[in-house]
């Protein structure tokens, strides 16, 4: 068996290039799932958390991707924190983020838009609105779907410990 330590060992480099690689899959495997459908509004679900955690709703939420987008070197993903309930666009430079379930994808590496858009900032500007206009709803609708089934599994599970520990979600209180 190989040897690790925190500076460098084969074991460290195969483990980071392994989480690299396998979440890079499942991100990819997010971001193509919502792609093919018409765009236009999300679905109520969806609509539902967003109003909830972000002031201004779904205007200021899209606001925000889109700034997020044009920052971001790898990833936009609006997900739903696992820990504490909460939804919140993260801007990833890897593939290596969890503990939350995502919501909604947006591989923004160049390789996703520089060839049909350019690698400038409006050639990523235009490719955002592409993908928002063939955005796929029905997908993003059943990860909050997954989402709320991992925050019942985790308030059933606290309660089934007594920890009585919860999340905040739309017209609940934490740990209700």
């Amino acid at each position: 068996m190989l040897e690790g330590n925190h500076v460098y060992s084969p074991l460290r480099s195969v483990s980071v290039d392994y989480t690299f690689a396998l979440l890079g899959t499942k991100n990819h495997e997010l971001y193509f799932g919502h792609l093919g459908g018409d765009g236009g509004d999300p679905g109520h679900r969806f609509a539902d958390v967003v109003e909830f955690a972000f002031p201004g709703g779904l205007e200021n939420w899209h606001r925000a991707v889109r700034k997020a987008a044009a920052a971001a070197r790898g990833w936009l993903i609006t997900g739903h924190d696992l820990d504490d309930g909460t939804v919140f666009n993260h801007v990833l430079d890897s593939q290596n983020l969890r503990d939350m379930v995502p919501l909604l994808a947006l591989d923004v590496y160049e390789h996703a838009y520089a060839p049909d858009f350019g690698a400038t900032p409006d050639g990523r500007a235009r490719y955002v609105e592409a993908f928002f206009d063939n955005l796929d709803w029905n997908h993003v609708e059943r990860q909050v779907e997954r989402a709320v089934a991992c925050r019942d599994g985790s308030e059933l599970a606290a309660a089934r410990a007594g920890a009585g520990v919860g999340v905040r979600t739309p017209g609940r209180p934490a740990g209700g």
